[in-house]
């Protein structure tokens, strides 16, 4: 019995190392998004106010609190670790048992569900749990353009090329045929769109450009057309637990709130990583002075390289700033400042932590 309680002991050890052994993949933290100061910017009679109200998903744009990343984690790793196409899935986190699904997503928000529309809807009207995997999952595992964003089948009756057009600024030049489309070619309204989308939607780290079926969901959501957005959530989640990646992971705030109210507790020393400023007039009034700046430069025929102007070519800035804007932009510095240089050295400091821990343990054992 002594004999096999060790054995046991050692399996433990070695499952703690290899968990000690991965790295803490990044998160991606959804923001508040100020919906009243988007009530003028508009699409075909829509404002972006009342397409994401009329559809009752304001709660997903007042998302609050604070994402915990190695919870966040732990829930993507545990959830990873099922093999089997379902809709509905039971796994345990820190010894509480969470059933996860669209309808648990739903209920958490509180936003209602269309059942069959899109995503299920590229579905031949075969079960969702056993063609799971055909669904669309834009940008899974990675925070750039994926070349299977324009593999999905076409349901709208536009070419690729109309739905660019419909998209794009009316002067910005007439695009290849690449899968790119950067934010700053298109109109006020989508760029302010797909800021949203890509914060609290379908999350992504790199916002600046987008593919095809990004854009196809977009113009989903501008006009209307019925979407299961917990069934989307969930697929995309679904996904990502699933992908061996260093990308970042979505949702982190509503998985930290929904595993909080679940009754998963928080450690001592766990680190937390707050929610920036929220999106707002102020970060579209900072996306159009940029877009004016570069327009700019361009029309003088100068470099938009810094390095290349002369200082009297510099746009010069106003002589009192908006405080607002300059506390959103501290606030956006002081986060990647976090991003880039506080997190990587804990999260290196917590895996030699791990790796030390099971030494000791190990130790322990040889000693006795």
């Amino acid at each position: 019995m002594a004999t096999s309680g060790r054995k046991r002991g050692r399996e433990t050890n070695q499952s703690s190392r290899e968990a000690c052994a991965q790295p803490l993949r990044p998160i991606l933290v959804e923001r508040e998004v100020a919906l009243d100061d988007f009530r003028d910017i508009a699409w075909e009679g829509r404002s972006i106010h009342s397409i994401i109200t009329n559809r009752g998903w304001a709660p997903i744009c007042q998302q609050r609190g604070i994402a915990y990343p190695e919870m966040v984690g732990e829930f993507y790793r545990a959830m990873g670790q099922i093999e089997v196409d379902a809709e509905c899935f039971t796994f345990v986190v820190r010894g509480v048992r969470i059933t996860f699904s669209p309808r648990v997503i739903a209920d958490f928000l509180g936003i209602q569900r269309v059942i069959g529309a899109y995503p299920a809807s590229t579905m031949a009207a075969t079960p969702v749990a056993s063609t799971a995997q055909s669904l669309p999952t834009p940008n899974v595992g990675t925070n750039s353009l994926d070349d299977s964003e324009d593999e999905d089948p076409v349901d709208d009756g536009l070419t690729n090329d109309e739905v660019r057009q419909l998209l794009l600024d009316p002067s910005t030049p007439l695009y290849d045929s690449s899968k790119v489309i950067r934010q700053a070619d298109c109109t006020a309204f989508f760029r302010m769109l797909n800021l949203i989308v890509s914060t609290n939607i379908d999350p992504r780290k790199h916002k600046t450009d987008f593919g095809i079926e990004r854009a196809r969901l977009m113009l989903r959501i501008a006009r209307g057309k019925p979407i299961d957005l917990p069934l989307y959530f969930f697929i995309r989640i679904r996904s990502e637990s699933r992908y061996s990646s260093v990308g970042s992971l979505p949702f982190a705030l509503m998985i930290s709130n929904l595993l909080l109210r679940l009754g998963v507790t928080v450690q001592g020393a766990e680190r937390r990583m707050p929610q920036i400023g929220p999106l707002n007039k102020i970060t579209f009034s900072k996306s159009q002075s940029h877009l004016l700046k570069i327009q700019a430069v361009q029309d003088s025929g100068m470099s938009s390289d810094p390095a290349c102007r002369t200082s009297a070519s510099v746009e010069r800035q106003p002589a009192r700033a908006n405080l607002d804007q300059v506390r959103f932009l501290f606030n956006e510095l002081k986060q990647h400042m976090k991003n880039e240089f506080f997190e990587p050295i804990m999260e290196k400091l917590k895996e030699m932590d791990g790796r030390i821990s099971s030494l000791q343990e190990d130790f322990d054992l040889i000693s006795k």
